[in-house]
């Protein structure tokens, strides 16, 4: 991480992303006095389904494709709240960049696109633009906190570049092609619908070579996005239910030259799958990593990835043929023949390894518990969060984490869409936050209800009258009523 010595996400604010008008949720407790530890950031997030647990994961999808430059025309529109024009979020670092902490907020908001003849792409439809960007900061001195204050602003509404007209003297100075080449930048990010803050055009002229705060604060974003924020959604799992291929989510890092190399590899599951010929070492060094945890995790499982010799690439390249193959007391089978659970958990190892092991990691996981059994998952959670340096974010209806898990590391939806996210207060050590959920569920007790009520006698009524035979003379025939 270049200049970068760490990095931390504090907080999170959404604003109308799908169902959820408005949540907070802080990431760490600990105050930004205190001494940075590195210890791990645990975060589990329960509720009613459909209450906001996955919106929270786009949110940070969202973000990481902010931070990368990256185009959220056809992406964001699904997640704006239904009747809302815009929507979006605030994410809290705190970060030492060359010896000196930051702590930092940046807010961007996300605009529908109005049709009216003057849309920058109108011929594809509406799409989402990022009409609006804030980075505030404040410097730690060594023994208290600055003033937080705005650094930079940007509107795509207003002629000027950006705000504080202080701040653009400084960077654009008297060069007037500077100007000319950050209003363009700006009109780009614009038809690209990317931000224009971390667009490529726009980066380098505002940050710079890192020298002044804003460059040394949005080169650690900018890194924070492309190496160390990983976001792992229920689109991940759709290949390992169908049994159709894995996705192997990888990071290797040359502690040497400083190169990453992160991302995800798929592999299909029913023939040897043919990749670029220069990933086969960087993945051999990840199997090597996860294979000693996965025999752990799995008694006696090692995974190896089988050459089965070169091919030529679609696009003329030289590709290598590799089939992920499950050991067992010297069996070898194809990974296709082990259990869902199991793949999922060969699918994220690596990144879990890499973020216990990097305080400036977030790994953040939908629906973590699917497929994985509930005590191992109690116990994994548990081993993060005793010995663990990075942040561990994840969705789950499996309640064990409840029982294992510290009272500050779980967040509850509620059915508020305006206040989405609540910890639970006045957990005395001894209780069972599992039964206390459910007391409050059944009971109340809260300031925000945590369950909306679901009627069983009407719930039953509705499948007698839609599974009513058609004809007892018919046998087992059905028809829905369309009354």
């Amino acid at each position: 991480m270049e200049m970068m010595d760490w990095i931390r996400l504090k907080r999170v604010d959404i604003f109308n992303l799908q169902n959820v008008e408005y949540g907070t949720i802080t990431i760490s407790p600990r105050d930004n006095n205190e001494p940075v530890d590195f210890k791990a950031d645990v975060l589990g997030i329960y509720g009613q389904n459909g209450s906001g647990k996955t919106t929270f994961v786009h949110a940070m999808g969202l973000l990481k494709k902010i931070l990368n430059g990256h185009s959220l025309r056809d992406e964001a529109l699904p997640y704006i709240t239904e009747g809302k024009e815009e929507a979006g979020m605030m994410a809290a670092f705190q970060l030492s960049v060359s010896g000196t902490m930051y702590y930092t907020e940046y807010k961007v908001m996300l605009t529908k696109e109005k049709m009216d003849g003057n849309a920058e792409d109108g011929e594809k439809g509406p799409g989402v633009y990022v009409s609006q960007e804030e980075l505030k900061v404040s410097a730690f001195d060594g023994t208290k906190w600055e003033k937080k204050h705005r650094l930079i602003a940007q509107d795509q509404g207003k002629e000027i570049v950006f705000s504080p007209q202080k701040l653009a003297k400084e960077i654009i100075g008297e060069k007037n092609d500077r100007l000319i080449n950050l209003l363009v930048a700006k009109r780009l990010a614009r038809r690209q619908y990317t931000s224009f803050f971390f667009s490529t055009d726009a980066f380098p002229l505002l940050a710079g070579n890192g020298g002044t705060v804003l460059g040394r604060i949005f080169k650690a974003l900018q890194a924070y996005g492309r190496g160390y924020l990983y976001v792992i959604d229920t689109r991940g799992w759709g290949p390992i239910n169908m049994n159709a291929g894995l996705p192997l989510y990888f990071r290797v890092e040359n502690k040497k030259n400083k190169r990453l190399a992160a991302g995800v590899v798929f592999f299909r599951l029913d023939k040897p799958t043919v990749l670029p010929k220069e990933l086969y070492e960087p993945l051999k060094k990840v199997i090597a990593k996860m294979n000693p945890v996965l025999g752990e995790l799995i008694p006696h499982l090692q995974l190896e990835l089988k050459d089965m010799g070169e091919q030529v690439m679609k696009n003329g390249k030289e590709g290598m043929a590799l089939e992920a193959i499950s050991i067992r007391s010297n069996s070898k089978v194809p990974l296709r023949y082990e259990s869902e659970g199991i793949k999922k958990i060969v699918a994220i190892l690596n990144m879990f390894i890499a973020a216990y092991a990097d305080p400036s990691i977030t790994l953040v996981v939908d629906e973590l518990d699917a497929g994985i059994f509930e005590y191992l998952l109690g116990e994994l959670l548990a081993i993060f969060e005793s010995s663990g340096k990075g942040q561990l974010i994840f969705t789950s209806h499996n309640l064990r984490p409840l029982e294992t898990l510290q009272k500050k590391a779980i967040v509850f939806t509620t059915v508020n869409p305006q206040n989405r996210y609540i910890r639970l207060k006045n957990i005395k050590p001894n209780n069972n936050l599992r039964s206390v959920y459910y007391g409050d569920i059944q009971l109340g007790g809260t300031p925000e209800s945590l369950y909306e009520k679901t009627n069983n006698m009407a719930i039953e009524y509705a499948l007698k009258r839609i599974t009513r035979p058609v004809d007892k003379t018919e046998g087992p025939a059905w028809h829905i009523d369309r009354d």
